[in-house]
């Protein structure tokens, strides 16, 4: 059985999220998708994806704080 690559998709506009995941899931990627802030940052401790799509310009914690978190915690 092929191994997938796990996605964290961090995105607060919908539709790009949407289809984010499905282009990524389609393409064989075990995919997570949330709006942001800092409930993402409990699924990425959870989850410890391969790959981490994050957008920039979030309410709450943006994607450059969110970033920033991820590599402080996760060098």
């Amino acid at each position: 059985m092929p191994m997938h690559r796990s996605v964290l998709i961090v995105e607060d506009h919908d539709i790009l999220r949407r289809t984010l995941t499905m282009v990524l899931s389609g393409s064989g990627f075990a995919v997570q998708a949330a709006q942001g802030g800092l409930d993402t940052l409990k699924m990425f401790e959870e989850t410890q994806p391969d790959i981490l799509l994050s957008g920039l310009n979030m309410p709450v914690m943006n994607g450059y704080e969110f970033i920033k978190t991820v590599r402080t915690r996760h060098p």
